[in-house]
């Protein structure tokens, strides 16, 4: 009798097998995701860093179950962005901005929506405008506008208070402020401008209107000067106010500056130049110098008169023209220097008597003995017969017996 076996369909099989078959895909995008990584890995060392990062994404969106993947990513995305970031912040202070911009740029290749990445670019953006602006400022300054580069400077610090052009460039501003209100105003700028004459024994009111006309200034005269004043001056390119102190020279004549650009002429004389002259006053603090010698150089050496000494402040107040004052200021900072001292360096060594003790030799407090049984006779002849005991004479030690002497 012949039995049959029912065959099972190939689909139960092809069934039957399907979970391996997903476990080996499974298996092998792992294996295609690791070697990836470890791609990536290898290029970041090398400093192929935005290719390592590349790879490191792949191997992400491999595998995207893989969390130790996906955190390496995004630790060495950080590191690389950090590291663009401060180097373009030294390429800032250094005022290499086109430099700056590229490390950023490539930062924000890296991470597009890193707000470190914008807040370093709206920096160099910035810095370049406030460099702009303060070159604008010293500029002006050389130029004797005070006040337009003032403006320029407190509007750089408004935005950036720890500018340090900014601050230099506005120490600079207020020392010129000062020397300006010592030596008082000053011709403008622009009618500092060169101008030709040429005039043979011309009169003196003449001469300064055509000054007048061709600079631009307002020129006053006092009601002393004399109406039949000659002039002879022949000038090529020479800057008006130069001029102007040629003229005067001549006839015995002095100016004073009422604004930008009004000019006072008035007799070189004792009366009008007290009259027309002012005076500055100036308190000067003194630090190390006495204030009575002090007091006594300013009215030895400058013939000053008006000078008030507090001593309760250590502090002097002049009154004199603005050329005296200038050279006070030198004189008081001659006298006031500290003197000099000699400095020494104490250092405190803290030391113990008990350390001596310790030096020579350290004798043992204690001795140690021990026997181990290896040290008993090794040829040792039959204890036990009918004529007693007999024992050998002959005894072998160990070579090395186990025996200790502590000391």
């Amino acid at each position: 009798m012949i039995q049959t076996r029912p065959i099972a369909p190939r689909r139960a099989r092809g069934l039957r097998n399907g979970p391996g078959i997903v476990l080996a895909a499974f298996l092998l995008l792992g294996c295609a995701a690791q070697r990836m990584h470890d791609e990536g890995r290898a290029l970041i060392d090398e400093g192929r860093v935005e290719e390592g990062l590349a790879r490191l994404q792949e191997a992400s969106h491999e595998d995207p179950s893989n969390r130790a993947i996906r955190a390496d990513l995004l630790r060495n995305r950080e590191q690389a962005v950090a590291r663009l970031v401060n180097s373009a912040s030294s390429e800032r202070a250094a005022e290499r901005f086109d430099v700056a911009e590229a490390l950023l740029k490539r930062a924000e290749g890296i991470s597009p929506n890193d707000p470190k990445v914008k807040a370093g670019q709206d920096a160099v953006n910035a810095d370049r405008r406030h460099l702009a602006a303060l070159s604008e400022a010293q500029s002006l300054l050389a130029k004797g506008d005070i006040t337009a580069a003032r403006e320029k400077v407190v509007a750089v610090l408004v935005e950036d208070p720890s500018n340090n052009r900014a601050m230099s460039l506005r120490r600079q501003i207020e020392d010129a402020s000062a020397r300006e209100t010592l030596t008082g105003p000053t011709l403008h700028n622009k009618l500092r401008k060169p101008v030709t004459l040429q005039f043979r024994d011309a009169n003196l009111k003449m001469v300064l209107e055509a000054l007048s006309r061709t600079s631009g200034i307002n020129v006053v005269l006092d009601k002393d000067v004399r109406g039949d004043l000659k002039v002879t001056v022949f000038v090529k390119d020479t800057n008006v106010e130069d001029t102007l102190d040629l003229i005067l020279f001549q006839n015995q004549l002095e100016k004073k500056v009422l604004g930008e650009n009004t000019v006072l002429i008035y007799p070189n004389t004792p009366a009008k130049t007290k009259d027309y002259q002012d005076l500055k006053i100036r308190r000067f603090q003194l630090a190390n110098a006495e204030v009575k010698q002090a007091q006594t150089a300013l009215k030895t050496l400058l013939k000053t008169r008006d000078v008030f000494m507090d001593e309760k402040t250590n502090s002097l107040i002049m009154r004199d023209t603005p050329a005296a004052v200038r050279l006070a200021e030198k004189v008081i900072a001659s006298l006031d220097t500290a003197e000099p001292e000699v400095m020494l360096e104490v250092e405190v060594l803290e030391i113990t008597r008990s350390r001596a003790l310790d030096l020579g030799l350290a004798w043992p407090t204690s001795l140690t003995v021990s026997a181990e049984p290896q040290l008993i006779p090794t040829d040792v002849a039959n204890i036990t017969g009918t004529s007693g005991t007999t024992v050998s004479t002959t005894r072998s030690f160990i070579q090395n017996p186990n025996f200790t002497l502590g000391i």
